[in-house]
Protein backbone atom coordinates (compact mmCIF):
# COMPACT_ATOMS: atom_id res chain seq x y z
CA UNK A 1 0.00 0.00 0.00
CA UNK A 2 1.33 3.52 -0.92
CA UNK A 3 -0.19 6.56 1.67
CA UNK A 4 0.93 9.51 -0.19
CA UNK A 5 0.49 13.51 0.44
CA UNK A 6 1.57 14.62 -2.50
CA UNK A 7 0.16 12.00 -4.81
CA UNK A 8 4.42 11.48 -6.55
CA UNK A 9 5.15 7.67 -5.95
CA UNK A 10 2.40 5.78 -7.31
CA UNK A 11 4.50 3.38 -8.54
CA UNK A 12 6.97 0.35 -7.45
CA UNK A 13 10.73 0.32 -7.72
CA UNK A 14 10.20 -1.63 -10.80
CA UNK A 15 7.71 0.56 -12.50
CA UNK A 16 4.61 -1.18 -11.06
CA UNK A 17 1.53 0.77 -10.49
CA UNK A 18 1.08 0.46 -6.61
CA UNK A 19 -2.10 -0.73 -5.67
CA UNK A 20 -4.26 0.36 -2.93
CA UNK A 21 -3.16 3.92 -2.98
CA UNK A 22 -4.39 5.81 0.23
CA UNK A 23 -4.62 9.78 -0.01
CA UNK A 24 -3.72 11.35 3.05
CA UNK A 25 -6.07 14.70 3.33
CA UNK A 26 -8.71 15.54 5.63
CA UNK A 27 -11.29 13.05 5.51
CA UNK A 28 -14.30 15.08 6.07
CA UNK A 29 -16.33 11.91 7.33
CA UNK A 30 -16.47 10.08 3.99
CA UNK A 31 -16.26 6.51 3.61
CA UNK A 32 -12.87 4.98 3.32
CA UNK A 33 -13.30 3.82 0.12
CA UNK A 34 -13.09 7.82 -1.00
CA UNK A 35 -9.50 7.83 0.34
CA UNK A 36 -8.21 4.52 0.00
CA UNK A 37 -8.29 3.28 -4.07
CA UNK A 38 -8.21 0.06 -5.08
CA UNK A 39 -9.01 -1.22 -1.76
CA UNK A 40 -7.70 -4.56 -1.19
CA UNK A 41 -10.99 -6.03 -0.34
CA UNK A 42 -12.06 -4.84 -4.17
CA UNK A 43 -8.84 -6.45 -5.53
CA UNK A 44 -8.37 -9.53 -3.15
CA UNK A 45 -11.49 -12.18 -5.00
CA UNK A 46 -9.72 -11.21 -8.34
CA UNK A 47 -6.49 -12.60 -7.77
CA UNK A 48 -6.53 -15.00 -10.74
CA UNK A 49 -7.11 -13.79 -14.76
CA UNK A 50 -10.21 -16.40 -14.94
CA UNK A 51 -11.84 -15.32 -11.98
CA UNK A 52 -11.21 -11.50 -13.74
CA UNK A 53 -12.76 -12.49 -16.50
CA UNK A 54 -15.45 -14.89 -15.31
CA UNK A 55 -16.99 -11.76 -13.22
CA UNK A 56 -16.98 -9.32 -16.31
CA UNK A 57 -19.01 -12.02 -17.90
CA UNK A 58 -21.38 -11.67 -15.34
CA UNK A 59 -21.45 -7.87 -15.94
CA UNK A 60 -22.26 -8.40 -19.43
CA UNK A 61 -19.17 -7.76 -21.25
CA UNK A 62 -17.16 -9.95 -23.81
CA UNK A 63 -13.84 -12.16 -23.17
CA UNK A 64 -12.93 -15.21 -24.99
CA UNK A 65 -15.47 -17.36 -24.94
CA UNK A 66 -13.12 -20.86 -23.79
CA UNK A 67 -9.24 -21.77 -23.72
CA UNK A 68 -9.71 -23.30 -27.43
CA UNK A 69 -7.60 -21.07 -29.56
CA UNK A 70 -9.12 -17.80 -30.43
CA UNK A 71 -7.46 -14.75 -33.42
CA UNK A 72 -7.40 -11.25 -32.23
CA UNK A 73 -6.89 -8.65 -35.20
CA UNK A 74 -5.57 -5.76 -33.29
CA UNK A 75 -5.09 -4.94 -29.42
CA UNK A 76 -5.26 -2.34 -27.17
CA UNK A 77 -4.17 -1.57 -23.53
CA UNK A 78 -6.19 1.53 -21.97
CA UNK A 79 -5.35 3.13 -18.93
CA UNK A 80 -8.25 3.94 -16.88
CA UNK A 81 -9.29 6.43 -13.64
CA UNK A 82 -12.75 6.17 -11.85
CA UNK A 83 -14.52 6.75 -14.98
CA UNK A 84 -12.06 8.14 -17.37
CA UNK A 85 -9.50 6.54 -19.53
CA UNK A 86 -6.05 8.04 -19.50
CA UNK A 87 -4.10 6.44 -22.44
CA UNK A 88 -5.00 4.13 -25.52
CA UNK A 89 -2.26 2.56 -26.83
CA UNK A 90 -3.32 0.17 -30.53
CA UNK A 91 -0.65 -2.66 -31.45
CA UNK A 92 1.44 -2.65 -34.62
CA UNK A 93 1.48 -6.47 -35.18
CA UNK A 94 -1.43 -7.82 -37.75
CA UNK A 95 -2.93 -10.74 -36.51
CA UNK A 96 -2.52 -12.11 -33.02
CA UNK A 97 -3.94 -16.37 -31.45
CA UNK A 98 -4.47 -17.01 -28.20
CA UNK A 99 -4.36 -20.21 -27.01
CA UNK A 100 -5.23 -21.36 -23.71
CA UNK A 101 -5.71 -17.58 -23.10
CA UNK A 102 -2.22 -16.73 -23.37
CA UNK A 103 -1.21 -14.66 -26.01
CA UNK A 104 1.14 -15.78 -28.75
CA UNK A 105 2.65 -12.54 -30.19
CA UNK A 106 5.36 -9.82 -29.53
CA UNK A 107 3.78 -6.68 -27.80
CA UNK A 108 4.29 -4.17 -29.90
CA UNK A 109 2.12 -0.70 -29.19
CA UNK A 110 2.13 2.54 -30.33
CA UNK A 111 -0.38 5.39 -27.99
CA UNK A 112 -3.37 6.72 -29.96
CA UNK A 113 -3.49 10.81 -29.93
CA UNK A 114 -6.24 12.68 -29.44
CA UNK A 115 -6.65 12.49 -33.37
CA UNK A 116 -6.47 9.23 -33.78
CA UNK A 117 -9.37 7.96 -31.92
CA UNK A 118 -11.41 6.92 -34.05
CA UNK A 119 -15.29 5.17 -33.48
CA UNK A 120 -13.62 1.50 -32.95
CA UNK A 121 -11.39 2.65 -29.97
CA UNK A 122 -13.99 4.95 -28.74
CA UNK A 123 -16.29 1.77 -28.06
CA UNK A 124 -12.80 0.07 -26.85
CA UNK A 125 -12.18 2.93 -24.36
CA UNK A 126 -16.09 2.89 -23.41
CA UNK A 127 -15.67 -1.14 -22.46
CA UNK A 128 -12.37 -0.41 -20.78
CA UNK A 129 -14.18 1.79 -18.33
CA UNK A 130 -17.19 -0.71 -17.88
CA UNK A 131 -14.71 -3.72 -17.29
CA UNK A 132 -12.65 -1.57 -14.65
CA UNK A 133 -15.53 -0.36 -12.63
CA UNK A 134 -17.72 -4.00 -12.86
CA UNK A 135 -14.39 -5.15 -10.97
CA UNK A 136 -14.96 -3.01 -8.24
CA UNK A 137 -11.80 -0.68 -8.79
CA UNK A 138 -10.91 2.72 -9.23
CA UNK A 139 -7.96 2.30 -12.21
CA UNK A 140 -6.04 -0.34 -13.51
CA UNK A 141 -5.14 -1.26 -17.11
CA UNK A 142 -7.60 -3.02 -19.51
CA UNK A 143 -5.89 -5.19 -22.32
CA UNK A 144 -8.84 -5.54 -24.85
CA UNK A 145 -8.87 -7.67 -28.59
CA UNK A 146 -10.71 -6.76 -31.59
CA UNK A 147 -11.84 -10.40 -32.44
CA UNK A 148 -13.17 -11.51 -35.77
CA UNK A 149 -16.60 -10.13 -36.61
CA UNK A 150 -16.57 -7.03 -35.19
CA UNK A 151 -16.39 -8.06 -31.46
CA UNK A 152 -14.04 -6.80 -28.75
CA UNK A 153 -13.49 -9.01 -26.31
CA UNK A 154 -11.83 -7.86 -22.44
CA UNK A 155 -8.72 -10.17 -22.73
CA UNK A 156 -7.39 -9.23 -19.02
CA UNK A 157 -7.95 -6.39 -16.29
CA UNK A 158 -4.71 -5.23 -14.24
CA UNK A 159 -4.56 -3.61 -11.26
CA UNK A 160 -0.60 -3.41 -10.88
CA UNK A 161 0.73 -2.95 -14.40
CA UNK A 162 4.06 -2.11 -15.49
CA UNK A 163 4.09 1.13 -16.79
CA UNK A 164 6.13 3.32 -18.96
CA UNK A 165 7.10 6.48 -18.55
CA UNK A 166 4.30 8.11 -20.09
CA UNK A 167 1.35 6.24 -18.74
CA UNK A 168 3.70 7.06 -15.04
CA UNK A 169 3.00 10.70 -15.90
CA UNK A 170 -1.09 9.83 -16.72
CA UNK A 171 -1.80 8.00 -13.72
CA UNK A 172 0.12 10.98 -11.24
CA UNK A 173 -1.91 13.52 -12.87
CA UNK A 174 -5.15 11.73 -12.55
CA UNK A 175 -4.25 11.23 -8.89
CA UNK A 176 -3.62 14.44 -8.47
CA UNK A 177 -6.79 16.13 -9.69
CA UNK A 178 -8.70 13.46 -7.87
CA UNK A 179 -7.43 14.77 -4.70
CA UNK A 180 -8.15 17.94 -5.85
CA UNK A 181 -11.85 17.17 -6.43
CA UNK A 182 -12.10 14.98 -3.03
CA UNK A 183 -13.61 18.43 -0.78
CA UNK A 184 -16.17 19.25 -3.70
CA UNK A 185 -17.67 15.97 -3.65
CA UNK A 186 -20.70 16.57 -1.70
CA UNK A 187 -22.92 18.73 -4.24
CA UNK A 188 -24.34 22.19 -3.33
CA UNK A 189 -28.58 21.86 -3.10
CA UNK A 190 -28.41 25.45 -4.69
CA UNK A 191 -26.77 24.15 -7.25
CA UNK A 192 -28.09 20.61 -7.85
CA UNK A 193 -29.99 20.25 -11.14
CA UNK A 194 -31.92 16.94 -11.78
CA UNK A 195 -32.92 15.71 -15.36
CA UNK A 196 -34.23 12.69 -16.64
CA UNK A 197 -35.92 11.21 -20.20
CA UNK A 198 -37.86 8.21 -19.83
CA UNK A 199 -38.66 5.56 -22.45
CA UNK A 200 -42.24 4.00 -23.43
CA UNK A 201 -43.27 1.96 -26.02
CA UNK A 202 -46.61 2.39 -27.88
CA UNK A 203 -48.52 -0.82 -29.11
CA UNK A 204 -52.54 -1.09 -30.08
CA UNK A 205 -55.36 -2.86 -28.75
CA UNK A 206 -53.97 -6.30 -30.24
CA UNK A 207 -50.38 -5.95 -28.95
CA UNK A 208 -48.69 -5.14 -31.92
CA UNK A 209 -46.12 -2.73 -32.22
CA UNK A 210 -46.93 1.35 -33.03
CA UNK A 211 -43.90 3.52 -34.44
CA UNK A 212 -43.03 6.48 -32.17
CA UNK A 213 -41.60 8.26 -35.41
CA UNK A 214 -45.34 7.72 -36.55
CA UNK A 215 -46.19 10.66 -33.98
CA UNK A 216 -43.21 12.42 -33.20
CA UNK A 217 -40.11 13.38 -34.36
CA UNK A 218 -36.48 13.62 -33.40
CA UNK A 219 -36.37 15.87 -31.33
CA UNK A 220 -38.07 18.37 -28.45
CA UNK A 221 -39.71 17.56 -25.14
CA UNK A 222 -42.05 14.63 -26.64
CA UNK A 223 -39.61 13.02 -29.54
CA UNK A 224 -38.94 9.71 -30.46
CA UNK A 225 -35.51 7.51 -29.70
CA UNK A 226 -33.35 6.94 -32.57
CA UNK A 227 -33.20 3.56 -31.78
CA UNK A 228 -34.21 1.67 -35.48
CA UNK A 229 -36.77 -1.27 -36.23
CA UNK A 230 -35.49 -3.39 -39.37
CA UNK A 231 -34.04 -1.86 -42.26
CA UNK A 232 -36.37 1.04 -42.46
CA UNK A 233 -34.39 3.91 -41.00
CA UNK A 234 -37.91 5.99 -40.11
CA UNK A 235 -39.45 3.64 -38.19
CA UNK A 236 -38.24 4.57 -34.45
CA UNK A 237 -40.67 2.41 -31.88
CA UNK A 238 -39.81 4.26 -28.74
CA UNK A 239 -41.20 7.55 -26.92
CA UNK A 240 -38.84 9.47 -24.66
CA UNK A 241 -39.86 12.38 -22.54
CA UNK A 242 -37.17 15.20 -22.12
CA UNK A 243 -38.64 17.74 -19.82
CA UNK A 244 -36.25 20.73 -18.61
CA UNK A 245 -33.92 19.92 -15.89
CA UNK A 246 -35.35 21.32 -12.40
CA UNK A 247 -33.81 22.03 -8.72
CA UNK A 248 -36.69 20.19 -7.28
CA UNK A 249 -38.26 16.40 -7.52
CA UNK A 250 -41.23 17.98 -7.13
CA UNK A 251 -40.79 20.46 -10.39
CA UNK A 252 -39.29 17.74 -12.36
CA UNK A 253 -42.40 15.36 -12.08
CA UNK A 254 -44.59 18.10 -13.41
CA UNK A 255 -42.97 19.10 -16.10
CA UNK A 256 -42.47 15.09 -16.62
CA UNK A 257 -46.34 15.16 -16.63
CA UNK A 258 -46.72 18.15 -19.13
CA UNK A 259 -44.77 16.09 -21.42
CA UNK A 260 -47.02 13.07 -21.00
CA UNK A 261 -50.07 15.54 -21.94
CA UNK A 262 -48.10 16.44 -24.48
CA UNK A 263 -47.64 12.98 -25.94
CA UNK A 264 -51.21 12.05 -24.96
CA UNK A 265 -52.44 15.25 -27.34
CA UNK A 266 -50.21 14.45 -30.52
CA UNK A 267 -50.99 10.21 -30.68
CA UNK A 268 -54.86 11.45 -29.71
CA UNK A 269 -55.90 7.45 -29.71
CA UNK A 270 -57.51 6.13 -26.64
CA UNK A 271 -56.65 2.66 -28.16
CA UNK A 272 -53.10 2.84 -28.25
CA UNK A 273 -51.62 1.32 -25.17
CA UNK A 274 -48.53 3.11 -23.23
CA UNK A 275 -46.21 0.49 -22.27
CA UNK A 276 -43.59 1.07 -19.42
CA UNK A 277 -40.71 -1.12 -17.51
CA UNK A 278 -37.77 -3.04 -18.27
CA UNK A 279 -38.95 -4.86 -21.66
CA UNK A 280 -42.88 -4.74 -22.16
CA UNK A 281 -42.47 -5.81 -25.90
CA UNK A 282 -39.95 -8.02 -26.61
CA UNK A 283 -36.63 -7.17 -28.00
CA UNK A 284 -36.79 -3.06 -27.10
CA UNK A 285 -35.59 -2.65 -23.71
CA UNK A 286 -36.46 0.66 -22.25
CA UNK A 287 -34.70 2.96 -19.66
CA UNK A 288 -35.24 5.77 -17.57
CA UNK A 289 -32.27 7.72 -17.64
CA UNK A 290 -31.45 10.38 -14.43
CA UNK A 291 -29.67 13.41 -15.43
CA UNK A 292 -26.84 15.02 -12.81
CA UNK A 293 -25.64 18.63 -13.21
CA UNK A 294 -23.82 20.46 -10.57
CA UNK A 295 -22.31 17.01 -8.80
CA UNK A 296 -19.09 15.90 -9.92
CA UNK A 297 -19.03 12.20 -12.14
CA UNK A 298 -17.10 9.45 -10.01
CA UNK A 299 -17.03 6.04 -9.30
CA UNK A 300 -18.22 6.29 -5.99
CA UNK A 301 -21.18 8.38 -7.02
CA UNK A 302 -22.16 5.41 -9.58
CA UNK A 303 -22.07 3.22 -6.90
CA UNK A 304 -24.14 4.82 -4.53
CA UNK A 305 -26.51 5.04 -7.33
CA UNK A 306 -26.39 1.58 -7.91
CA UNK A 307 -26.71 0.96 -4.13
CA UNK A 308 -29.88 2.77 -3.15
CA UNK A 309 -31.57 3.33 -6.44
CA UNK A 310 -31.31 0.31 -8.89
CA UNK A 311 -30.62 -2.50 -6.25
CA UNK A 312 -34.11 -1.53 -3.98
CA UNK A 313 -36.00 -1.76 -7.66
CA UNK A 314 -35.73 -4.95 -8.30
CA UNK A 315 -37.93 -6.05 -5.45
CA UNK A 316 -41.02 -4.55 -7.56
CA UNK A 317 -39.95 -4.87 -11.44
CA UNK A 318 -42.18 -7.65 -13.68
CA UNK A 319 -40.02 -10.72 -13.56
CA UNK A 320 -39.79 -10.22 -17.66
CA UNK A 321 -37.63 -7.29 -17.03
CA UNK A 322 -34.73 -9.77 -16.21
CA UNK A 323 -33.82 -10.46 -19.27
CA UNK A 324 -33.21 -6.51 -20.38
CA UNK A 325 -29.97 -7.33 -17.70
CA UNK A 326 -27.04 -7.69 -18.19
CA UNK A 327 -26.76 -6.14 -22.03
CA UNK A 328 -28.34 -2.80 -20.74
CA UNK A 329 -29.50 -1.88 -17.47
CA UNK A 330 -25.90 -3.08 -16.14
CA UNK A 331 -24.77 -1.28 -13.16
CA UNK A 332 -22.76 1.77 -13.31
CA UNK A 333 -23.94 2.59 -16.76
CA UNK A 334 -23.65 6.40 -17.70
CA UNK A 335 -22.69 8.82 -20.22
CA UNK A 336 -21.40 12.48 -20.01
CA UNK A 337 -23.15 14.88 -21.34
CA UNK A 338 -22.27 17.84 -23.73
CA UNK A 339 -23.54 20.31 -21.22
CA UNK A 340 -20.77 18.90 -18.39
CA UNK A 341 -23.40 17.12 -16.47
CA UNK A 342 -23.98 12.59 -16.92
CA UNK A 343 -27.08 10.67 -17.37
CA UNK A 344 -27.22 7.74 -15.33
CA UNK A 345 -28.62 5.04 -17.73
CA UNK A 346 -28.92 1.85 -15.98
CA UNK A 347 -32.50 2.36 -14.29
CA UNK A 348 -35.40 0.70 -16.42
CA UNK A 349 -38.74 3.04 -17.15
CA UNK A 350 -40.20 3.99 -14.02
CA UNK A 351 -43.14 5.72 -15.73
CA UNK A 352 -44.55 2.25 -14.15
CA UNK A 353 -46.72 4.89 -11.72
CA UNK A 354 -46.49 8.28 -10.09
CA UNK A 355 -45.45 6.70 -6.62
CA UNK A 356 -42.62 4.86 -8.73
CA UNK A 357 -41.65 7.92 -10.68
CA UNK A 358 -41.57 10.26 -7.46
CA UNK A 359 -39.63 8.23 -5.13
CA UNK A 360 -37.09 7.95 -7.81
CA UNK A 361 -36.84 11.63 -8.09
CA UNK A 362 -36.94 12.17 -4.56
CA UNK A 363 -33.88 9.19 -3.79
CA UNK A 364 -31.80 11.17 -6.76
CA UNK A 365 -31.98 13.94 -5.06
CA UNK A 366 -30.61 12.09 -1.65
CA UNK A 367 -27.93 9.98 -3.17
CA UNK A 368 -26.56 13.30 -4.83
CA UNK A 369 -26.44 14.96 -1.86
CA UNK A 370 -24.96 13.14 0.71
CA UNK A 371 -23.51 9.90 -0.68
CA UNK A 372 -20.22 10.40 0.54
CA UNK A 373 -21.40 9.75 4.05
CA UNK A 374 -22.81 6.62 3.15
CA UNK A 375 -21.75 3.38 5.13
CA UNK A 376 -23.80 0.82 3.50
CA UNK A 377 -22.63 -0.81 -0.01
CA UNK A 378 -24.41 -4.30 -0.35
CA UNK A 379 -23.16 -4.17 -3.96
CA UNK A 380 -19.58 -4.96 -2.32
CA UNK A 381 -20.84 -8.28 -1.75
CA UNK A 382 -20.22 -9.99 -4.95
CA UNK A 383 -23.33 -12.57 -3.90
CA UNK A 384 -25.72 -8.91 -4.38
CA UNK A 385 -24.44 -8.61 -8.01
CA UNK A 386 -25.54 -11.83 -8.80
CA UNK A 387 -28.73 -11.36 -6.90
CA UNK A 388 -28.90 -7.99 -9.39
CA UNK A 389 -28.72 -9.45 -12.79
CA UNK A 390 -30.96 -12.49 -11.56
CA UNK A 391 -33.63 -10.61 -10.39
CA UNK A 392 -33.56 -12.38 -6.99
CA UNK A 393 -35.90 -10.59 -4.90
CA UNK A 394 -35.80 -12.19 -1.89
CA UNK A 395 -31.81 -12.13 -1.39
CA UNK A 396 -32.15 -8.18 -2.36
CA UNK A 397 -34.64 -7.36 -0.04
CA UNK A 398 -32.43 -8.75 3.47
CA UNK A 399 -30.74 -5.60 2.59
CA UNK A 400 -33.23 -2.62 1.67
CA UNK A 401 -34.09 -1.93 5.21
CA UNK A 402 -30.72 -1.52 6.07
CA UNK A 403 -30.36 0.83 3.07
CA UNK A 404 -33.43 2.38 4.12
CA UNK A 405 -32.11 3.19 7.84
CA UNK A 406 -29.15 4.61 6.16
CA UNK A 407 -30.79 7.15 3.81
CA UNK A 408 -33.58 8.62 6.71
CA UNK A 409 -30.25 9.82 8.82
CA UNK A 410 -29.96 12.77 6.48
CA UNK A 411 -31.72 16.13 6.44
CA UNK A 412 -32.69 15.78 2.74
CA UNK A 413 -34.50 12.69 3.52
CA UNK A 414 -37.27 14.61 5.74
CA UNK A 415 -37.38 17.02 3.23
CA UNK A 416 -38.38 14.31 0.40
CA UNK A 417 -40.29 12.09 3.40
CA UNK A 418 -43.83 12.04 1.61
CA UNK A 419 -42.50 10.49 -1.61
CA UNK A 420 -39.82 8.40 -0.08
CA UNK A 421 -42.07 6.82 2.69
CA UNK A 422 -44.86 5.73 -0.24
CA UNK A 423 -41.94 4.73 -2.09
CA UNK A 424 -40.62 2.19 0.47
CA UNK A 425 -44.13 0.98 1.15
CA UNK A 426 -44.11 0.10 -2.58
CA UNK A 427 -41.05 -1.40 -2.52
CA UNK A 428 -41.28 -4.13 0.23
CA UNK A 429 -45.22 -4.75 -0.19
CA UNK A 430 -44.33 -8.15 -2.31
CA UNK A 431 -46.27 -6.78 -5.39
CA UNK A 432 -44.96 -6.13 -8.63
CA UNK A 433 -45.33 -3.90 -11.47
CA UNK A 434 -47.03 -5.28 -14.40
CA UNK A 435 -45.40 -4.48 -17.83
CA UNK A 436 -48.09 -4.91 -19.69
CA UNK A 437 -50.86 -2.50 -17.82
CA UNK A 438 -51.42 1.23 -19.94
CA UNK A 439 -49.70 3.24 -18.02
CA UNK A 440 -51.99 6.43 -18.65
CA UNK A 441 -54.68 4.81 -15.85
CA UNK A 442 -52.14 5.51 -13.05
CA UNK A 443 -51.52 8.92 -13.79
CA UNK A 444 -54.70 10.18 -15.36
CA UNK A 445 -53.79 10.88 -18.44
CA UNK A 446 -56.96 11.81 -20.76
CA UNK A 447 -57.54 9.52 -23.76
CA UNK A 448 -58.03 12.80 -25.98
CA UNK A 449 -61.00 11.31 -28.43
CA UNK A 450 -60.05 12.61 -32.21
CA UNK A 451 -62.47 15.83 -32.24
CA UNK A 452 -63.13 15.06 -35.92
CA UNK A 453 -64.70 11.71 -34.66
CA UNK A 454 -68.33 11.45 -34.62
Amino acid sequence: MLATDKVGSIVTADNRLCSPVTLQADSKGYHPSFYTLNRQKTVAPFHSRESRLKHLQLHGLEVPADQSSKQVIRQYLVGVFQCRTLFTYVSNDKTYWLAGYKLQTPERFTRLKAGQINREARRVERLSVRAVYALGWDYGVVRLGKALKGKVVVLDVIHNPKLSGYMIEAFKQAFEAYKKRLPVMVSDSAKLLLGTDPEFILTDQNGALKYASDYFTRHGLVGCDAILQGNNRAHKPIVEIRPKAARSPRELVLRLYRGMLMAAKKINDPNIRWLAGALPFPGFPIGGHIHFSGVPLSAQFLRALDNYIVLPLVLVEDKRGIKRRPTYGFLGDFREQFHGGFEYRTPPSWLISPTLTKGIFSLARVVALHYPYFNEWPLTDLSLQKAYYDGDKEEIKRVVPTLWDELSRFPTYREEAVNLDNYYRMLMSGKTWDESEDIRVKWRIPPFHNKNKR
